[in-house]
């Protein structure tokens, strides 16, 4: 639920309408909406509530198998947003992360390999490396994303 002058609420995804319906006793009709995504199968309703027709309600049914094109930009309720917790209406789905987030990390962690020396690497007690050489290419993503001394042994 959320108050709001547009009927479509920005969620991040994009929605294709494939019905209208009236709602008994109330002026406002019920729009439905299916993700444009191929494989997806989440359909959501939104309607105005009767009694506040400044209030938006939207109901999601099932789950994205992908991810959202980008942050919504404002006008729902989030996990992040303080009156989250208190709404008696849960019908938003939780939160994905930004796609783009492991592209920057990514980027951002190869140009600080690149441009800056060499970091040293901690040693045991008896002086030699604590952490073996591999190369890059055969430690496959996780050794992309995460530095080896931040792995669990």
């Amino acid at each position: 639920m959320t108050k709001s002058d547009v009927d479509n609420l920005e969620d991040g995804y994009r929605w294709r309408k494939y019905g209208q319906k009236a709602v008994k006793n109330s002026p406002f009709p019920r729009s439905y909406y299916r993700c444009t995504n191929s494989r997806c199968t989440v359909k959501k309703r939104v309607e105005r509530s009767s009694e506040d027709p400044s209030i938006v309600i939207t109901t999601y049914e099932g789950q994205h198998c992908h991810q959202t094109i980008g942050f919504p930009r404002g006008g729902i309720l989030t996990a992040h947003d303080p009156h989250y917790f208190t709404s008696h209406h849960h019908h938003l789905p939780p939160p994905l992360p930004n796609p783009y987030y492991y592209q920057d990390l990514l980027h951002q962690l190869h140009r600080d390999n690149t441009s800056s020396p060499r970091l040293s690497q901690p040693t045991t007690e008896d002086g030699h490396a604590a952490v073996s050489s591999i190369n890059p290419s055969e430690e496959g993503l996780l050794g992309d994303i995460v530095p080896q001394t931040m792995r669990n042994p």
